[in-house]
């Protein structure tokens, strides 16, 4: 359950609204220990609001800009329904009085109910200056580029070429949390008191200290998290999808046109993380594929330049290998002629049938 759907509950119970199986829902969230100190905090809050409180010329529509501002500087990618979506909720105006606005609760809607209260909760907040705030960082690897990198942390990020890795220069005191696009290997500082989450568009990575591999390239219509040692859970963007617990050697693969799921019992992890170690491989795989790959890993630009050629499939393994050398073994192996003008290679033959 996540925490939207815990605050209403919570402020649907203070103002006297809950069904009984919403106390049931809030009674269960609260043996969570993390909930339950949570709710004590606003509890206390609510009752000290709205026993008696000023709010000399409060706004809220500037308080909640205020608030979600001051939100975004310890986390950019911030966002919350309640707070950014409440266009529909009637415009409320300055107060300048002193007013009782419990026993009107039970007439507004819960949405302006949450808004109400961490309006209130926060009032003081927003009026005082933030004294720290997380710088970040983002490191882009170019094709033909790899990155490694070092966290706060102690977690080691080797990151592949093509991609692009942002992450706090200091963490959090109960989470760890970065951003990629493209692949990146991971070896996690063990803290189990503070997870590490790793984003990637549609999936989140999250674990406490482990080794893995995530390959989330925007063009590529597979996500891919391999887990080479610990325990990983590998949680949708999407929550009405269930998340998925790996063991090492485990892999769950996302498909983007279908949205769907596969869990691979017996990933071939040698392969998959082959690239950190500087190894190219290509397991029987048409030039077109290979072209791509050779794009990515020389940062050059290769194409086929003859019908035919896309019907050849290659088997190989390069271990630091030059361009030229690459080149050569194709060369040799397909018959082709490689023509190379203004930085760009094309490669032509008669291709295979």
């Amino acid at each position: 359950m996540d925490q939207d759907k815990f605050v209403q509950l919570v402020t649907r119970h203070l103002s006297n609204e809950a069904s009984y199986k919403e106390i049931e829902e809030l009674r269960e969230l609260l043996k969570d220990e993390k909930y339950n100190k949570l709710f004590k905090w606003v509890a206390a809050k609510w009752e000290e609001d709205k026993r008696n409180i000023k709010l000399a010329n409060f706004n809220m529509d500037r308080g909640m800009d205020k608030l979600v501002n001051k939100i975004r500087k310890y986390e950019p990618d911030f966002q919350n329904e309640t707070l950014t979506n409440a266009d529909h909720v009637n415009k409320v105006q300055p107060i300048t009085r002193q007013i009782n606005y419990w026993r009107y609760m039970p007439k507004i809607a819960v949405s302006v109910l949450l808004l109400l209260m961490v309006g209130l909760s926060y009032y003081h907040f927003l009026n005082n200056p933030i004294k720290t705030q997380t710088s970040w960082k983002e490191i882009v690897t170019k094709p033909g580029q790899k990155s490694m990198i070092t966290l706060a942390d102690g977690t080691l990020v080797k990151l592949n070429a093509g991609s692009k890795f942002r992450y706090p220069e200091k963490f959090t005191d109960s989470l760890r949390q970065v951003y990629l696009e493209g692949e990146a290997y991971f070896k996690v500082k063990s803290m189990p008191e503070k997870p590490f989450i790793v984003h990637s568009q549609e999936l989140s990575t999250k674990v406490l200290g482990t080794v893995f591999n995530v390959a989330a390239y925007p063009d590529e219509s597979d996500v891919e998290v391999t887990l080479v040692e610990g325990k990983v859970e590998v949680i949708p963007s999407n929550k009405q999808k269930e998340s998925y617990i790996l063991s090492p050697n485990e892999k769950v693969v996302f498909n983007r046109p279908e949205k769907s799921f596969e869990l691979k019992n017996e990933a071939d992890v040698q392969k998959v993380t082959s690239w950190k170690n500087n190894v190219l491989l290509i397991e029987n795989e048409p030039l077109s594929v290979v072209t791509k790959k050779l794009k990515m890993w020389y940062g050059v630009e290769v194409e086929l330049g003859s019908p035919g050629l896309e019907n050849c499939k290659l088997k190989a393994r390069f271990e630091n290998e030059s361009l030229k050398t690459v080149l050569q073994v194709l060369k040799y192996t397909f018959d082709l002629t490689i023509i190379n003008e203004n930085g760009k290679i094309t490669l032509t033959g008669n291709g295979c049938k």
